[in-house]
């Protein structure tokens, strides 16, 4: 991988275990209810390799955490809230990702060129018809609109 996708695997790793120690959950709790065992996270935690999107999703959901936090590098463990329930991050993705493209005068096939991805990946999980697309695609797609992955995970407001 390239050293920005390492570092931004490190990032998610540390965040997600900054909220299993905050929850007082151990590698073996977590594994307990995520279907991870813990050697896997572990391996995740330190950041060691990719996950996919709904991979992430669930250990967030175990920790009741919100995935797009835990994708940004200033993150904070809020308080107990209400659980984690957002499903379609994806589909806002895509439109936050098309949105930036409208605004800055840009076109799909520009955005193919920039982020060195497979054209038709881009394409799909653009349109919606990838469901489970590898956490740092999603990094690489958002850093190639000069924008922070958390941020095109979020609603916008109208």
């Amino acid at each position: 991988m390239k050293p920005e996708t390492d570092d931004f695997l490190r990032v998610l790793g540390s965040n997600l275990r900054a909220g299993r120690l905050h929850r007082g959950m151990t590698l073996l709790q977590l594994a307990a209810c995520s279907g991870y065992d813990r050697e896997e996270l572990s391996s995740l935690e330190d950041g060691a390799h990719d996950l996919r999107f709904e991979s992430a999703l669930s250990l967030c959901r175990a920790l009741n955490l919100e995935l797009p936090a835990v994708c940004g590098r200033f993150f904070q463990e809020q308080p107990e809230k209400k659980p984690f329930s957002e499903t379609d991050l994806l589909p806002i993705f895509a439109a936050n990702v098309r949105r930036v493209l409208s605004q800055k005068g840009l076109r799909q096939a520009a955005l193919q060129a920039r982020v060195g991805l497979d054209p038709s990946t881009v394409s799909k999980l653009l349109n919606g018809r990838l469901k489970n697309p590898r956490m740092t695609t999603l990094y690489r797609i958002a850093r190639s609109v000069e924008c922070e992955l958390e941020n095109l995970m979020r609603r916008r407001e109208a």
